[in-house]
């Protein structure tokens, strides 16, 4: 039933009573319902800060706080209750309602964030409650059909849910989410993303008898020996992609839908990872296998899936109160529903008006995401220790060495090799012929002596140098000679195979990104001169590795972080300000920036200073000075000038020399006079720095306090 059918008194059945509550003006109330949203995500998601992940674990969590802090918001629309007594039952409704809301919610992030995945509770929140007031944001939903539709729901429980025993690793039924069985677990789930391999097939696998009695594996035609769906074949990787929870979902149960509907699809959508394999099968003698891998990987590093899903599926389609959305597409198609176009519309019409609805979804998607990012919260792809996939350089270096004032030699150039030979996942082992055995790195082929390099600046935290070529097998733990980085993050990085005597670096010295560090060789367990390369994501051991391809790349093997997520101001401070907090600083780090460059330009980016000889010899935000100066203009000759610009090489240089301080100001790890001081000091490096640093952090720090905190004004 729509609201505009509702007459002045309505009676409606909530919690098992039947209440007659008496609303004046209540149809003027729901005409401003879009208002009451906005108004009602805003203000709660501005005084609700204490509940982010950032600040509280999920397990912790008290509701009866909670609710002191928030039941204004909540229970706002009570307030148009005729009597005292109709308003407080109002209120008593309304808050029990979100007792058990907020209880499951936060029992089901409890336990992703024990098994190591941090979801951020207000990107779910702001979700759920688009569309609704809090009236309206009941379980039981009797209100909603009320004044909604009386066949819907705004949400779904499932009750069954034993959420003190819930496994988040759990293979996911088909069914169970195809119906929304539960809503909160359809969202969670969505915030996944799973590796998908599509592999180019060459045929079967040719055993060789060697001299010494053992038996190889080779693949004369093409490709390398392969473990693919259980069994080995001549096959290269054609394409490898994280794919979305929907795409996931559809591959796993594929005979299963193709039984009930012949289409693969999970809320409206198809796996389009699988299609694009298909398309490459022309390329391969034998065509292509796609395998889905159990692998995962989650939030943050994954919300460009979850939004996608929103832009792309039919979630919102299916929700009632959002009906509005639809308006002209029901009209012209005459269905009452968008469920009752999707579960009956011709394949025709739904692709005459998929673009539309996409466009439609993705203004929705904005305007969560505006809320969201107005308080500062991350919408975007950010991997949990701050590791951008570009900063990685592929580990193999040019040919020709140059040399610092230091004496450290570097091999800058372009790779000169960029060939695997085993990919990181399930493999048949090349040495020991074991069929399900699981690689955790790449091996990059290549001739004996090939530069290597370092991926990212960091700290050597292992050196092994006491194997040779061809040696033992077991020497170095089957690694033979190899080097581990530690790179300021909980991040490192592991090159093995090492040649020996040719390792250049000692445990505890600094390296920074494209400095050789050693030679190829063939030492420990391997079976021909190659590198062994391997990515740690926040722990120094294999279990902790991840698919180097997904933060190396062949075809941008020297890739740099530049992007910035620029917010225009109404001026440079205000711009300054809202892009510094857009880019994923903390806001501590924010104010201990913004203190900086209030110090040290007045947020002038074309402000010049330290004459010298009628030259002027620092430029800038920061005032990078001389060398630093030329090579800001050198990697943005066109527009040096600009904020994004800076601010993007500003983030250049924290990520590849000071990334303790950019791990800090992201992470606000330490008070924003501490991390002004630290900036100021390390990084900005005045004359007389400690009295410097020391009365700039003093005399801005308010100002800048102030400012950051609210909003940027």
């Amino acid at each position: 039933m729509s609201s505009t059918h509702l007459g002045q008194a309505e009676a409606y059945k909530l919690g098992g009573d039947l209440r007659v509550i008496k609303f004046k003006n209540i149809k003027k109330l729901f005409n401003k319902k879009v208002t009451l949203i906005l108004f009602f995500l805003i203000t709660f998601l501005i005084f609700n800060k204490s509940t982010t992940a950032a600040y509280f674990n999920y397990a912790d969590f008290d509701f009866d706080k909670f609710a002191e802090e928030n039941k204004n918001y909540w229970t706002g629309t009570c307030s148009f209750a005729e009597t005292e007594a109709e308003e407080e039952k109002c209120v008593e409704i309304i808050l029990s309602k979100q007792e058990k809301f907020y209880t499951r919610l936060y029992k089901l992030l409890a336990e992703y964030q024990k098994n190591g995945y941090f979801i951020d509770d207000n990107i779910i929140i702001a979700t759920i409650f688009y569309g609704l007031t809090p009236d309206l944001f009941t379980d039981n939903s009797s209100f909603y059909k009320k004044v909604i539709d009386e066949n819907e729901n705004a949400y779904n429980y499932d009750e069954e849910l034993d959420l003190d025993n819930y496994d988040v690793e759990a293979k996911p039924d088909y069914d169970y989410f195809e119906n929304e069985t539960e809503t909160l677990e359809v969202l969670l789930k969505n915030m996944f993303a799973f590796m998908s391999n599509c592999y180019g097939l060459y045929g079967n696998v040719i055993e060789v008898q060697n001299e010494d009695g053992t038996v190889s594996q080779t693949c004369p035609i093409g490709g390398f020996p392969t473990l693919i769906k259980g069994t080995t074949v001549c096959a290269s990787t054609a394409d490898r992609k994280y794919v979305g929870f929907w795409e996931y979902m559809a591959e796993n149960l594929a005979e299963n839908l193709a039984e009930k509907s012949g289409v693969n699809t999970f809320f409206g959508l198809k796996n389009e990872a699988r299609d694009h394999c298909k398309a490459l099968g022309l390329q391969y003698p034998n065509g292509t296998e796609y395998e889905m891998q159990n692998k995962k990987q989650g939030p943050p590093a994954t919300l460009d899936k979850y939004w996608k899903f929103l832009e792309t599926s039919n979630y919102f389609d299916r929700k009632a109160h959002l009906r509005n959305y639809f308006a002209y597409i029901l009209e012209e198609t005459k269905y009452k529903s968008m469920k009752e176009f999707h579960d009956n519309a011709k394949e025709e019409l739904k692709e005459e008006y998929k673009e539309d609805l996409i466009l439609i979804r993705k203004k929705m998607v904005k305007e969560i995401k505006s809320i969201l990012e107005t308080q500062g919260i991350i919408t975007s792809n950010v991997n949990l220790q701050s590791v951008n996939n570009s900063l990685y350089w592929w580990p193999i270096g040019g040919s020709e060495l140059t040399t610092d004032g230091s004496g450290k030699e570097y091999a800058f150039g372009d790779p000169t090799s960029i060939e695997i030979s085993s990919f990181y996942g399930p493999r048949t082992h090349p040495t020991t012929g074991e069929p399900n055995s699981y690689h955790s790195g790449v091996d990059i082929t290549g001739p004996t002596g090939t530069h290597i390099v370092a991926a990212r600046a960091g700290i050597v935290e292992t050196v092994v140098n006491n194997c040779t070529s061809g040696g033992e097998h077991s020497c170095g733990g089957n690694y033979g000679n190899y080097i581990i980085i530690s790179h300021g993050d909980g991040n490192y990085t592991l090159y093995a195979h090492l040649h020996e005597d040719t390792i250049t670096v000692a445990v505890g010295e600094s390296v920074n990104q494209g400095e050789l560090i050693a030679k190829m060789g063939s030492s420990g367990r391997s079976t021909g001169p190659h590198l062994h390369f391997e990515i740690r994501i926040g722990g120094n051991s294999s279990s902790s590795s991840v698919d180097p391809l997904t933060y190396i790349s062949a075809e941008k093997p020297r890739a740099t972080s530049f992007s910035t997520n620029l917010v225009e101001g109404d001026s440079n401070q205000q711009t300054l300000c809202k892009t510094l907090l857009g880019s994923g600083y903390s806001t501590n780090g924010a104010i201990a920036l913004m203190v900086n460059a209030k110090a040290e330009s007045n947020f002038n980016p074309g402000n010049d200073g330290d004459l010298m000889n009628g030259t002027y010899t620092s430029f800038g935000l920061f005032q990078w000075h001389k060398t630093r100066k030329a090579e800001l203009i050198n990697m943005f000759p066109n527009n040096y000038s600009s904020i994004d610009s800076q601010v993007s090489f500003l983030k250049y240089e924290l990520e590849n020399g000071y990334y303790t301080l950019y791990n800090s100001l992201l992470a606000g790890s330490s008070s924003a006079d501490t991390l002004s001081y630290n900036f100021c000091h390390d990084f900005e490096r005045p004359y007389e720095k400690e009295t410097t640093c020391k009365a700039r952090t003093s005399k801005y720090i308010d100002e800048m306090t102030n400012y950051v905190k609210n909003n940027c004004q």
